[in-house]
């Protein structure tokens, strides 16, 4: 979900670059259901923070999954030494 989020900022970004040279070009935030022009550097400038933001989090969802994932292994692997032994006596 974050990353699809960042992949949809990042593109939005390039595609403001885009028109980084156009004079007269409108751009618009949306806010809730309405749009308000605001200048294109401060909607780019929003965009790349949002995009390290989502940066952040991804990389603290990838780190949390690896700890879980091991934490899983050990539980797994106490819960067949418990079964071995369960079995032995």
């Amino acid at each position: 979900m974050k990353q699809r989020d960042l992949r949809s900022t990042e593109l939005t970004i390039a595609d403001l670059d885009q028109f980084k040279d156009a004079p007269g070009v409108d751009t618009y935030l949306a806010v809730g259901k309405a749009y308000y022009m605001h200048p294109r550097d401060m909607i780019t400038e929003t965009l790349r923070g949002n995009a390290k933001k989502l940066e952040g989090e991804i990389a603290v969802i990838k780190n949390s999954t690896s700890y879980v994932e091991k934490q899983v292994q050990s539980a797994r692997g106490a819960f067949q030494e418990l079964v071995k032994a369960g079995q032995r006596g």
